[in-house]
């Protein structure tokens, strides 16, 4: 499926649906410019409930926004979120210390993420 589709998108959610929820309420949207299929934006609810992925940015703590080629570079892990951020390819809008103090707790979601990527197509 590729990357940032409806499909991917409910696959994403379904993926988290078996992780457990942070201790701490975070929502983070994303906004993706110039993609194959338009831009698209999603937001991941990580916390104080079930982990979900839904399409749209309403009510994010923080919004990620990249251009195409970013958010694949990213995902497919040969460039940092830290990296992209420096090198000014990835704006933060937000409480960007929310985010920070999060990433423990966002990496826990890694193996649940992880076999998605094996059926991700990035073109």
């Amino acid at each position: 499926m590729r990357y940032l589709s409806d499909s991917w998108i409910d696959a994403t959610a379904s993926a988290l649906a078996a992780a457990a929820p942070l201790d701490t309420a975070l929502t983070v949207g994303y906004v993706v410019t110039g993609g194959p299929d338009g831009d698209r934006s999603y937001t991941l609810h990580y916390g104080t409930g079930q982990p979900t992925c839904v399409v749209g940015v309403n009510g994010a703590d923080v919004i990620l926004k990249s251009d195409w080629a970013t958010a694949v570079a990213i995902a497919q892990g040969t460039l940092s979120p830290q990296r992209a951020f420096l090198d000014g390819h990835l704006i933060l809008d937000g409480d960007a210390v929310v985010l920070i103090d999060s990433q423990e707790g966002i990496a826990t979601f890694e193996p649940h993420l992880a076999p998605l990527r094996a059926t991700t197509t990035y073109v």
